[in-house]
C-alpha cells in the first residue's frame, strides 16, 4: 500500500509540474511574441530542439580516465562529455562509435558496444 501511495504521489507531482500556467504561451508559441530577431531565433532553436529526438552518434576522438575511474570523452564533433556518476567500464577507445541519449529529468547517457550506458554531462572543450 505504501508503494502504491508513493507511486501515486510521484505521478501527481510530475503531472503538476508539467501543466503550463493557464494563459501563458508555451513552446514555439512563446517565441512568436519575441520582438528581438536574435532572441526569437534562439527561442525557436531551443523549442524545435526539444521536438527532435535527443539521440546522436559520434566517434571518440580522445579519452581521459580520472583517478576515480570515471572517463572524460572528447568526440569527433568537438563536444566533451564527462562521466557524472559511478558506472560500468564501457571499454571505449579512440575511434569507437558512441551514442548519447537524453534521459529523464535532463540526464544524458553514453553507450558504446551494447545497451550498457554511463551517465554523463556535457562540459566545455
Amino acid at each position: 500500500m505504501a508503494r502504491q501511495l508513493q507511486a501515486l504521489c510521484l505521478t501527481l507531482g510530475l503531472l503538476a509540474i508539467s501543466i503550463p500556467v493557464i494563459g501563458a504561451p508555451t513552446g514555439v508559441r512563446a517565441c512568436f511574441g519575441e520582438k528581438d530577431p536574435a532572441r526569437r531565433l534562439a527561442c525557436y532553436d531551443t523549442e524545435v530542439g526539444k521536438m527532435v529526438t535527443d539521440r546522436f552518434t559520434a566517434h571518440v576522438a580522445g579519452i581521459t580516465r580520472r583517478s576515480n575511474g570515471q572517463v572524460v570523452v572528447r568526440l569527433d564533433n568537438d563536444e566533451v562529455w564527462e562521466q557524472s556518476d559511478e558506472g560500468p567500464d564501457l571499454k571505449i577507445d579512440v575511434g569507437d562509435a558512441v551514442r548519447i541519449e537524453k534521459g529523464m529529468l535532463g540526464s544524458y547517457w553514453l553507450s558504446a558496444h551494447s545497451s550498457v550506458a554511463i551517465k554523463v554531462r556535457r562540459s566545455s572543450p
